[in-house]
């Protein structure tokens, strides 16, 4: 099958979940608005932070939320 060129598969959902605790045992998912994701890269990018964690983490502790 040529790289340009999908084919859907319906995967159920349970699949996934064990594929992702298999090689993200420790990692959560979020569903975002890709403007939210825009944004939230803008604020990692200005605050010179290395991961999406410390960015999440650093918008908490401003907003009282710490851990």
């Amino acid at each position: 099958m040529p790289w340009d060129r999908e084919a859907a598969y319906r995967l159920p959902v349970r699949v996934w979940r064990e594929m992702m605790d298999h090689y993200f045992p420790t990692e959560g998912w979020i569903r975002m608005r890709r403007e939210s994701i825009d944004a939230l890269q803008a604020f990692k990018s200005r605050s010179a932070l290395p991961t999406w964690d410390e960015a999440v983490r650093l918008l908490l502790d401003k907003a009282g939320e710490a851990r």
